[in-house]
């Protein structure tokens, strides 16, 4: 269930445009979501506080646009640059976090591939919302020519779309190969359709191999502790 809702989650995030409408649901999806993986490792309880900063900026940015609505508020009022700015960092602070955490993951049941995908993808990401920090921060209409900055946004905007579907591929695969104990209801009824009873085999497969590997390490924890 947790990679599942932070699939949901996260695909809201691909609403930018709009983000001040969708920002405050994604954000307490992917809160819940990254709630029920805290157990996993340090990497996913840190994105699960990032979440939390995540839903608070998502409420503020909803008021700051019912505000807007009834009392239109300047485009460089800081009211809506400021919030910008702090989504990019949140975004690039808790995806980092969270594609790490899925890392650890996807490496300790030995995904080597997903592991080292959602690597690059964790720094990928930082490198994009850095580069939309720095469009929105700094000024650079008099320093750079027209042409070349509206050729930046468009490959700015465009690595952002690109990035966060990279990212739910990431997630996605995390969800289907790395299935937690517990996120589904193995007491489910047969449907009657063959791939659905053969994709719910496959799922209850990877939580009872993902079980017995943590306990596997339990238990090496375990005996390493009475030896000292």
């Amino acid at each position: 269930m947790g990679f599942g809702i932070l699939f949901i989650g996260y695909f809201l995030v691909l609403n930018f445009p709009y983000c001040e409408f969708t920002d405050a649901v994604a954000a307490a999806l992917i809160m819940y979501a990254l709630y029920k993986l805290a157990y996993i490792n340090r990497s996913f309880r840190l994105s699960y506080y990032a979440s939390a900063v995540f839903v608070l900026l998502g409420v503020f940015e909803l008021s700051v646009a019912a505000i807007d609505m009834f009392s239109p508020i300047a485009d460089g009022s800081m009211l809506i640059l400021l919030p910008a700015i702090i989504r990019h960092l949140v975004l690039a602070f808790l995806s980092f976090l969270m594609l790490m955490g899925m890392r650890e993951v996807a490496k300790e049941v030995g995904l080597t591939s997903l592991s080292v995908g959602c690597k690059i993808s964790a720094y990928a990401t930082v490198a994009v919302y850095g580069l939309n920090i720095l469009l929105e921060s700094v000024s650079l209409a008099a320093l750079v020519d027209a042409r070349i900055l509206a050729v930046s946004y468009v490959f700015s905007v465009t690595m952002t779309l690109v990035i966060t579907a990279v990212n739910l591929v990431r997630i996605y695969s995390c969800y289907i190969r790395i299935c937690m104990p517990g996120d589904e209801d193995v007491s489910e009824k047969k449907s009657r359709l063959g791939f659905v009873n053969s994709l719910r085999r496959h799922e209850e497969e990877k939580q009872r191999e993902y079980a017995e590997y943590k306990l596997e390490q339990f238990k090496k924890k375990q005996a390493k502790g009475k030896k000292k």
